[in-house]
């Protein structure tokens, strides 16, 4: 999971993998929007699920949009 606020995503998804510089996987992510009352809080939640982890391994990962290539 992750939030934006109030940045869009436009291809929201989760790269990841075993080596910082190889992460070879790949999730899409569903988007949800939250809006806090009379504080002004309002963005987006994302979540991915990372698929196929092995036991005992550290994996790295990125958070971004696909579509404009812009991870953090």
């Amino acid at each position: 999971m992750w939030v934006s606020n109030p940045e869009e995503y436009l291809e929201p998804v989760v790269l990841y993998g075993e080596y910082p510089t190889k992460l070879n996987q790949i999730e899409k992510a569903t988007v949800d929007t939250y809006n806090v009352g009379h504080f002004g809080f309002h963005g987006r939640i994302y979540r991915a699920v990372m698929k196929n982890l092995k036991f005992g391994k550290k994996y790295y990962y990125k958070v971004g949009d696909l579509k404009t290539r812009t991870f953090s």
